[in-house]
C-alpha cells in the first residue's frame, strides 16, 4: 500500500461476523503508522484508496479434512533433514 506505487486500489474482504467498524479503525491506525514511518524517497505521498467488502455467505471456507494432506506435505518438506537423520 505504501511502497508499491503501481497499486491503485485495494479491496479488503471482511468476514461477515466481524465488526466492520473495528476493522476500519484498526486499518486506519495501521495506515497512520505506515505513512509516518515510511521512507519518503521510496514511498508514495498519499496512501492507496481502499474499500471494505463483506465476504458473501455463499463463499465456502476451506475444509480442515481436505487440508490435512497438504499440511502434512508442507511439514514433511520443512523437516526433511530431521527425517533423514532419524532414518540413519
Amino acid at each position: 500500500m505504501v511502497y508499491n506505487k503501481n497499486v491503485s486500489f485495494i479491496t479488503f474482504h471482511v468476514d461477515p461476523d466481524a465488526n466492520v467498524d473495528d476493522v476500519i479503525v484498526t486499518l486506519q491506525g495501521k495506515v497512520d503508522q505506515w505513512v509516518a514511518g515510511s521512507c519518503p524517497d521510496w514511498s508514495r505521498h498519499v496512501t492507496t484508496p481502499y474499500r471494505m467488502v463483506s465476504i458473501p455467505h455463499e463463499r465456502k471456507r476451506r475444509s480442515i479434512e481436505r487440508s490435512a494432506d497438504r499440511n502434512q506435505m508442507k511439514l514433511d518438506m520443512r523437516n526433511w533433514e530431521v527425517d533423514w537423520m532419524l532414518k540413519s
